[in-house]
């Protein structure tokens, strides 16, 4: 899982970059680097409108720095087919799963329906969902600040992961929502190597163990420019 960085944040970080063309960052990996560039492109006041509509449809990321920028640039913020949402699990409901969550609603409403319906979400007994629809059901239940639902839900994954990376992803979580460090505990202990077992680890404090730096090609290295941000991210 990447880590989120914000607009801002890169904004400062890179405030000395240079300006890429529209034909530069078309060729250049979906990232939030290259969402940052497409910004700064919209932004320019020598970008004009078509052009900025062009930059626009190749985000990946969409955030309230982009859409205020093309919004300012064009006088609407256009839908993006190929773009994530911020938080985006590596999970789904099944159409079984889905008509389950549907009927103990009463209503039809699809995951990725309005933000307003999902709050009906809530109030769902999920024992008899997947573990990645419960952890679906316990991000949302989050992102409605609804922490001992989002715990509710974050329990029964833990009770349905089916494997230690899993686990590790339901303990995290729940740590998330609780602040129970016994849960920290228990990732530190996890033999399986991953951003929550090492999130853990930089939570408490403790050195990794283990750590194997790989040997690189160096025939590779000659195609990586150690000062592009968008070679580091990608």
């Amino acid at each position: 899982m990447k880590k989120i960085i914000t607009l801002s944040l890169m904004a400062f970080v890179f405030s000395e970059a240079r300006m890429y063309s529209i034909d530069e960052i078309s060729t250049m990996p979906n990232t939030i680097t290259k969402d940052y560039y497409i910004w700064r492109f919209i932004s320019s006041h020598i970008t004009s409108r078509d052009e900025a509509q062009r930059a626009y449809s190749m985000v990946t990321f969409p955030n309230k720095p982009l859409t205020s920028a093309i919004k300012a640039k064009i006088g609407h913020v256009p839908k993006v087919s190929n773009s994530y949402p911020i938080i985006k699990p590596n999970y789904n409901y099944t159409p079984k799963e889905a008509r389950v969550l549907n009927a103990k609603i009463g209503k039809n409403i699809p995951w990725s329906g309005a933000t307003s319906n999902k709050a009906q979400y809530l109030e769902v007994a999920s024992g008899d969902l997947s573990f990645g629809s419960n952890v679906l059901l316990g991000i949302n239940a989050l992102q409605f600040n609804s922490p001992q639902k989002a715990e509710y839900f974050f329990q029964i994954a833990l009770s349905k992961a089916g494997n230690q990376p899993k686990i590790d992803l339901s303990n995290f979580w729940l740590y998330k929502v609780t602040k129970d460090k016994s849960y920290l505990d228990k990732l530190v202990a996890s033999e399986n190597v991953n951003i929550y077992t090492l999130s853990a680890r930089d939570i408490l404090g403790l050195p990794y163990d283990n750590i194997i730096v790989p040997e690189f090609d160096p025939k590779a290295k000659a195609s990586i420019d150690p000062y592009s941000p968008v070679d580091w991210e990608n």
